[in-house]
């Protein structure tokens, strides 16, 4: 089983003051987030608080599935494609220290 993240065709740490600063209902009106599956939900607390403490807190959506945005200071050019690269980044890095789990880019 492959350890990097795989998108299907299925649909560093923010600073502290942002974190304390934005909710996640502010980020509701920010872009889309970031759908992702897990192959083994018990692993699912752990990639999330990883994601939290990069700056991309999530929201569970069921056992497997968790959505996650990425915190940007107020003003900042922004766009689906960076946030997602950053998120990828963010689950190879993780991937790479937890073999046999996979992580799936929902759409």
């Amino acid at each position: 089983m492959s350890c990097c993240p795989q998108p299907t065709s299925r649909k560093r740490a923010a600073p502290a003051l942002l974190r304390e600063s934005l909710s996640w209902n502010d980020l509701r009106a920010d872009k889309e987030a970031v759908k992702i599956e897990l192959n083994d939900p018990r692993f699912v607390p752990a990639l999330r608080e990883y994601l939290q403490r990069r700056g991309c807190p999530s929201e569970l959506r069921g056992e497997e599935r968790f959505e996650v945005r990425v915190l940007q200071p107020a003003g900042t050019v922004r766009s689906e494609a960076s946030d997602r690269e950053k998120i990828f980044s963010h689950l190879r890095e993780w991937c790479a220290d937890h073999p046999g789990v996979q992580a799936n880019l929902l759409d």
